[in-house]
């Protein structure tokens, strides 16, 4: 708990009963940003497994709010 409490993108942390023996909100910019956070927590030797829910109060497909990396394959269109 004192670990993800220490990343400034986690805003709220308890610890639960059932599947999972913590929860975690973080408020992110956009989805690269919600992966760096993720790779963080994930290197604590005490995290197993993280399950991601994505929670927003409106969509906004704008490519500003995904960090996608442009993957030069070769192939052309027309």
């Amino acid at each position: 708990m004192q670990f993800l409490k220490k990343i400034p993108e986690v805003a709220f942390c308890a610890k639960t009963m059932g599947r999972h023996s913590v929860f975690a909100l973080a408020i992110v910019k956009n989805v690269g940003v919600l992966n760096e956070v993720k790779e963080v927590i994930k290197g604590h030797p005490m995290v197993r497994e993280i399950t991601t829910s994505i929670w927003v109060n409106e969509i906004l497909l704008c490519p500003e709010n995904f960090d996608l990396p442009v993957i030069d394959g070769g192939a052309q269109i027309g």
